[in-house]
């Protein structure tokens, strides 16, 4: 910031304060220090800091101005803050010190010093846990969407990788968010539903939001999809296209959202008057390679499955990777669907009819609802207003389901 510009702003601010009573010198001043600290202010940035700073010059510390006015830091510290009993000769020269150096306040530490960061812990489960872990899909969505909203809400985003094998996730959770003095968590699944991590949530009266957890409860803040609406719409789409030996690759069990699309996919079923072979549904672990091994099992069966619905597009593509290594036709000798829309769906072929999941907006939600809960906790008769909310799901129609070629199959 240029040092002409810092000195306008500086003594405009000293003039009001000289001319206003002491509560609008002190709204006078820290308007001026805000926006000489949003313009040096870095943005929120992914990764395990919550903001990245491009250095390229010492920052300028309240210690250099306290050196520079010859007088103590807290005595600064006083005339920062535009608090009473400050001669007026120490006040200018603290001013003018800080003119001269370019001295803007850094909101973070600020911040920090009341206690808080202003600042969202995001906790998530890589796929690989420690360095280099690699990202899925579904975290990379929440990821975004929570960065976005961040930014927009002048909040800093905070990683939190967790593993699934943690012997204390909870625990660890909590410790990490009160070193870091973060404002509230957002806990995606599945370490959102790890035993004991909810309890610890709970009792350490941090805000927290849950990405698609296995429980949802009133006076608990979560946001997840309609599974099963989104797998019965799927199915019946399907149906619709002749098929009726419609084989269903779940996920792991003891999972909300797996079960519910297993129910869907059964609803639709049902509906349609349509019996279903035992074998037709297995379980996979939502990995490409679970889905190859079903693939397999699947595409040998007599009679063979006519479609193949996964209930996640890695699976839906081991799948395809199986029936071509079988010599089988997509879709003319089978047709397969996954959910998700993740990035596989558009590079697969053919591409992937699958079902789309607004993440970006769920976790938007997320961090709106939590910044306001924020904000709510500070006023009076505080009343949380936290509660769980459902999205809806889109099918997202593409190449790799066609009407069945042959009706009597």
């Amino acid at each position: 910031m240029g040092a002409r510009l810092l000195q306008t702003l500086w003594h405009y601010s000293y003039r009001l304060c000289n001319s206003a009573t002491h509560a609008e010198r002190k709204r006078s001043l820290v308007s001026t220090l805000r926006r000489n600290a949003a313009l040096s202010a870095p943005r929120a940035s992914l990764g395990m800091h919550a903001v990245k700073r491009d250095v390229t010059m010492k920052s300028v510390t309240i210690t250099d101005v306290a050196k520079r006015a010859g007088v103590s830091m807290k005595t600064v510290s006083r005339v920062l803050n535009n608090e009473p009993y400050v001669n007026e000769r120490t006040r200018e020269l603290v001013l003018s010190a800080a003119t001269e150096l370019g001295y803007a306040p850094n909101p973070s530490a600020q911040n920090l010093a009341r206690g808080v960061s202003h600042t969202i812990g995001l906790v998530y489960a890589p796929a690989v846990a420690g360095a280099g872990a690699v990202i899925p899909h579904y975290s990379q969505g929440i990821q975004s969407g929570a960065l976005d909203a961040c930014e927009r809400l002048d909040f800093g985003l905070l990683l939190l990788p967790c593993a699934r094998d943690n012997p204390d996730p909870g625990l660890e959770i909590v410790r990490q968010a009160r070193s870091r003095r973060l404002s509230a968590l957002i806990v995606a699944a599945p370490v959102c539903n790890l035993p004991g991590v909810a309890h610890a949530l709970q009792a350490s009266q941090i805000p927290y939001f849950c990405v698609s957890p296995d429980v949802l409860e009133d006076g608990i803040g979560s946001v997840s999809v309609n599974d099963r609406q989104a797998a019965r719409r799927m199915t019946e789409h399907i149906l619709s296209l002749g098929h009726r030996r419609i084989a269903f690759v779940r996920g792991p069990h003891l999972s909300r959202d797996s079960d519910e699309r297993l129910a869907g996919y059964l609803e639709a079923m049902q509906r349609a008057g349509v019996i279903v072979d035992p074998r037709w549904v297995v379980t996979g672990n939502h990995m490409f390679e679970s889905g190859l091994a079903c693939g397999k099992d699947l595409m040998t069966l007599e009679p063979r499955p006519t479609a193949v619905f996964a209930s996640n597009d890695d699976m839906a593509a081991g799948v395809m990777h199986a029936a071509y290594g079988l010599g089988l036709s997509l879709p003319a000798d089978v047709s397969v669907a996954g959910f998700d829309d993740s990035d596989i769906a558009r590079t697969v072929w053919p591409p992937l009819t699958t079902i789309h999941q607004p993440l970006l907006e769920m976790a938007a939600k997320a961090v709106d609802a939590l910044v306001a809960e924020v904000k709510d906790r500070g006023a009076g008769d505080y009343v949380s207003s936290l509660k769980p909310f459902i999205f809806d799901c889109t099918l997202m129609i593409r190449g790799s389901v066609a009407a069945l070629s042959h009706p009597d199959d």
